[in-house]
């Protein structure tokens, strides 16, 4: 069984790669593919995201109603992305060309509306990660 600390820690750091993801996501085609190394950046980018309802797993979960919903329906606008536009490449341009795809502006929108209701989280999980700062 895992202790409430180390249950705690597994969420901080379980938050901090959703964030990190749904940033990702937020950002524009071009910086969304440099993060990910232009590697099959559409899937991996859907895949971290998908990540996020795992967070409400966790015993202590600070997220509101309000924060898991936006999580929530965020998850359920990454399904409705067509298969060809998440299709395995390791080709940089095409994964710019598949983040460019018209499906993704209402969910970079809406990642960016998340990230906004998530600031008092992420500054919560930061000065719990790096208590002495960056």
């Amino acid at each position: 069984m895992i202790s409430g600390d180390d249950q705690h820690d597994l969420y901080e750091n379980s938050y901090y790669y959703f964030i990190v993801a749904l940033s990702t996501l937020a950002a524009s085609p071009a910086e969304c593919c440099e993060r990910q190394g232009h590697f099959n950046v559409a899937f991996e980018t859907k895949y971290e995201v998908e990540a996020g309802p795992n967070l409400f797993n966790y015993s202590g979960c600070p997220l509101s109603e309000e924060q898991r919903r936006g999580i929530t329906e965020l998850v359920k606008l990454l399904e409705a992305v067509p298969d060809e536009v998440i299709a395995f490449t390791k080709v940089p341009s095409e994964s710019l060309i598949r983040m460019q795809h018209p499906v993704w502006i209402p969910i970079r929108e809406k990642a960016n509306r998340l990230l906004k209701m998530l600031e008092p989280i992420t500054e919560q999980n930061e000065r719990y990660l790096w208590p002495e700062g960056r």
